[in-house]
């Protein structure tokens, strides 16, 4: 009876720290991937500057915010593709949110954050694929594009942003080198996502 009991305490002990190590682990992935998400945000937000040529003094932090939401999206669905649980997957959606919201909440005025996030990622990013488009990428960057514009010169980000009326003749080399670098970043969150599930460092 003894020996039974023992050897209960030491299953449940057993159990308890393969728990602790689980949530360590999990704790640690989630936040790689928010390190991930930085950098692929700030390749995001200077492939926006190069390809339309534009200057860091008109698109900062509100630029930066919006990059960032993108990224969030780009993990996401990277996650998604390697069959990541829902449950993770929220986890970090939690996560990247919060951080987003904790970096840009002093240097933005007037906007609720998480509304914005909310919105980007669920009634607006998402929706691209849940339409099932076929060139849903061109949709996606479309709508990136005009986000993205819609922070010129403000520190307050929009929920429905406003861009200058532009020729897209004249605007379309620019576009075509921001959506080509930009599905490479795509290209390369995917890779990077695949390093950090299979146990390597940034």
């Amino acid at each position: 009876m003894k020996t039974r009991k023992n050897s209960k305490l030491i299953f449940d002990k057993g159990l308890s720290i393969l728990r602790k190590v689980f949530l360590r682990k999990k704790t640690e992935s989630l936040s790689y991937l928010w390190l991930g998400l930085e950098k692929i945000a700030a390749s995001s937000y200077e492939i926006f500057l190069k390809s339309f040529d534009f200057d860091e003094s008109n698109f900062s932090d509100s630029t930066k915010f919006e990059a960032h939401i993108a990224a969030l999206f780009y993990i996401d669905y990277a996650l998604a593709g390697e069959k990541v649980s829902h449950d993770v997957r929220g986890g970090f959606y939690k996560l990247g949110k919060s951080r987003i919201m904790e970096k840009f909440g002093d240097k933005l005025v007037d906007t609720n954050l998480s509304e914005i996030i909310d919105y980007r990622y669920y009634d607006q990013y998402s929706q691209i694929l849940v339409k099932g488009e076929q060139n849903w990428l061109q949709s996606f960057y479309n709508l990136y594009e005009i986000n993205l514009k819609g922070t010129e010169n403000t520190n307050a980000v929009k929920k429905f942003p406003e861009i200058k009326k532009e020729s897209d003749f004249e605007w379309m080399p620019n576009k075509m080198m921001f959506i080509e670098d930009e599905i490479a970043n795509v290209y390369k969150t995917v890779k990077l996502v695949k390093e950090l599930l299979s146990g390597k460092n940034l």
